[in-house]
């Protein structure tokens, strides 16, 4: 069974095609109107088989029709400043396992498994999120926060304490600290 509440078919169209945000456009409308999607799949579905069923569904059901264009697009890079790395390298061997599709639930860097994280709400509307994460995950993040690709050339290889601040009002980080 595939059941998504809520969800718009901008985000269906993500998860059908593996795409990126940026990498999706349309009316205004695949962005915020929501649909709740419950479908039954064959017994013997494999997993990977199940983002091809989708586009299937979104073919029928949506009448959605795609095209793919070449387009330049605005992104950032990560790199390591010119004195070098101020981020807090975490030692993973010692970082708790957690089951895949868990979540911490915690707010300390010592017992934030590697890749995961959490997120604390401030009392102005702005978000912390917190993570011991390798850089190809910070700027798998940035990339969703943004809307826009940001890649990693920092050639740093370890997980480091992050910390991302965000303001509601904008939905962009405002600060990134170790």
């Amino acid at each position: 069974m595939l059941r998504c509440d809520g969800a718009t078919l901008k985000t269906l169209l993500i998860r059908a095609y593996g795409v990126q945000i940026y990498q999706i456009d349309g009316p205004a409308w695949i962005g915020t109107a929501e649909y709740d999607v419950m479908a039954k799949l064959q017994p013997d579905a494999k997993a990977d088989r199940i983002p091809a069923m989708v586009q299937a569904l979104l073919t029928e059901r949506f009448e959605v029709k795609l095209h793919k264009e070449s387009r330049l697009v605005t992104g950032y890079e990560l790199q390591v400043g010119k004195g070098g790395s101020r981020l807090q390298e975490v030692d993973v061997s010692k970082l708790p396992v957690v089951e895949a599709g868990a979540r911490p639930m915690t707010t300390k860097f010592s017992e934030m498994p590697a890749g995961a994280s959490t997120t604390v709400p401030g009392m102005d509307g702005s978000r912390t999120v917190l993570g011991n994460w390798r850089m190809a995950r910070l700027a798998t993040k940035l990339t969703a926060w943004l809307g826009r690709p940001v890649t990693d050339s920092t050639g740093l290889a370890g997980a480091y304490s992050i910390q991302l601040i965000s303001n509601r009002r904008t939905s962009t980080p405002r600060t990134v600290a170790a």
